[in-house]
């Protein structure tokens, strides 16, 4: 195959998110594609495992919006023979690109028809309206774009059309080679959990895990690693003003190997968030990152999350507003470590040998070749 390139939109995630570098990009360029991805990052240009990096600028959430012109006039230049563009923020770009005779797919991680329901930085009255708006909008692009992709089963069924690659977990040796690196700086003096991602707000149930913890630690010993960007100052000083956050570890923001290598020291990992907005319609990403470093999990009960995962038995699932019951089971895990390595074996070998990028992203390559 002739090397086609491919020019990558992402201008609000960090150039190493998941999504966009690790399993998209990274994809792309194993197979024999040209990436040039702008996202956010350090440096203006930068080429990092062979793939271009060029900087989109830091605006904020009320004028990202307008940034699209310039970023379309970038794009343009790249003279791309796809462009792969990801969430709302590119949507007039998607529209444009189409416009000038390109091939586009748009690439949306989450249901905004929900999510936005949840944004902070939104003024409360217009939420619905611009929830509305997006999803209107996205629906259109399933129709007038070469393709569109979606994380969501239930998202899939919403717009006609659209193609379900979902988050699996990455099996990449020198990824997992940087992660075995990274995980020899880490001591630690007791068991520890762990939960990475941001932390917007108690949309994401920090404070019911927080004092989890501090409820296990009744008969346990044990400490709560906090990793991810802490957007509101306010929030923070919420949290570290709890009697309970004397057991957390709070790690800040860290890079993906960084945070799956203190994943990997875990005794165990949440994902207890609160059932609002798609949240039980999300992929359980967090999930798949604990398995697939052989750590048990304790999640929220979410339908889907247990249709697909309790036959595992690889962790536990309980209501997210119950702190007494995960807290219980923090401890039952703390103090069963044939329960807990077997739970954790579990999940590996499930990532391992039936729900991995590996197989998910075959159907990423299967894309480009049809609309190539």
């Amino acid at each position: 195959m002739d090397k086609r390139k491919v020019c990558m939109l992402s201008p609000i995630h960090q150039y190493h998110d998941t999504r966009v570098f690790y399993r998209t990009a990274k994809t792309l360029q194993n197979f024999g594609y040209n990436v040039t991805l702008f996202a956010k990052n350090k440096k203006k240009i930068e080429i990092i495992d062979n793939i271009v990096i060029k900087k989109t600028a830091d605006v904020s959430n009320l004028f990202r919006f307008f940034y699209w012109f310039i970023l379309f006039v970038r794009a343009i230049k790249e003279k791309a023979d796809i462009y792969h563009l990801h969430n709302p923020d590119t949507i007039p770009i998607a529209i444009c690109l189409k416009l000038f005779g390109k091939k586009v797919i748009y690439d949306t991680h989450e249901d905004f028809s929900q999510r936005i329901l949840i944004r902070d930085w939104i003024p409360l009255f217009l939420r619905k309206t611009i929830a509305l708006i997006i999803h209107k909008l996205e629906k259109k692009l399933g129709k007038i774009c070469d393709s569109m992709i979606v994380t969501q089963e239930q998202l899939q069924k919403k717009i006609p059309g659209s193609v379900l690659i979902k988050n699996a977990p990455v099996i990449d040796k020198s990824l997992l080679a940087e992660v075995e690196k990274e995980s020899k700086k880490i001591k630690k003096k007791e068991k520890m959990i762990i939960y990475a991602g941001h932390i917007l707000s108690e949309k994401r149930g920090i404070k019911n895990m927080i004092k989890a913890v501090e409820y296990a630690n009744k008969k346990v010993s044990i400490g709560f690693w906090l990793a991810g960007k802490m957007v509101s100052v306010s929030y923070y000083n919420e949290l570290k003003a709890m009697s309970a956050w004397r057991y957390v570890d709070y790690l800040g923001f860290l890079r993906y190997e960084e945070a799956m290598a203190y994943t990997a020291c875990a005794d165990m990992g949440l994902a207890v968030i609160p059932d609002i907005a798609d949240h039980q319609f999300a992929s359980a990403n967090k999930l798949y990152e604990y398995q697939t470093f052989g750590i048990p999990f304790i999640s929220s009960d979410f339908r889907l999350w247990k249709k697909e995962l309790e036959k595992v038995n690889s962790g536990y699932f309980v209501s997210p507003d119950n702190i007494q019951a995960i807290g219980e089971k923090i401890i039952h895990l703390s103090g069963s470590r044939k329960t807990a390595y077997q739970m954790g074996a579990n999940g590996k070998k499930y990532i391992e040998k039936e729900f991995n990028w590996n197989i998910e992203g075959q159907k990423l390559i299967t894309l480009y070749e049809d609309i190539l």
